[in-house]
């Protein structure tokens, strides 16, 4: 069988692009399975960790949605606590050097330290089985029709 589906997720985002509405709508994007590479599960608990292009962990914040829609705002209260956590971050940093990514891992894992690396290999992997399932699955197809 193939690892095909991912139950963290992680991602580079431009400081400028982190705005509430793309931040919500990539995290119900994971609770309400519009993409197959992404198994996220409401009844879980999971951890948003932000951290810096050094992989540096800046914060993890707990994290349960408790439902699809978050009539709670359960995703706008983390957003703000991340704003809180970027601007005392951002605040060390003069005009010049100031970073323009920031990087988001959403898990149900405690960790101190990221192997971004490693993730990242592991995300490859998991699109890599989606083509290799989808053309084993289609291969007896093609071959019937010559």
């Amino acid at each position: 069988m193939y690892d095909t589906q991912l139950s963290f997720y992680l991602m580079y985002f431009r400081l400028e692009d982190f705005i509430l509405n793309n931040f919500k709508n990539e995290i119900l994007m994971l609770f309400n399975n519009e993409d197959p590479l992404y198994y996220f599960n409401i009844s879980n608990n999971y951890n948003i960790y932000l951290f810096d292009i050094k992989h540096k962990i800046l914060c993890k914040l707990p994290f349960k949605l408790h439902s699809l829609n978050d009539q709670e705002d359960i995703i706008e209260d983390s957003y703000n606590l991340i704003i809180d956590v970027l601007n005392n971050y951002l605040s060390s940093y003069s005009g010049s050097e100031y970073p323009l990514y920031i990087g988001l891992y959403i898990s149900t894992c405690n960790v101190k330290e990221l192997d971004i690396e490693s993730l990242w290999d592991y995300v490859d992997k998991c699109k890599n089985n989606i083509n290799k399932m989808q053309n084993d699955l289609l291969l007896p197809i093609y071959k019937g029709k010559s």
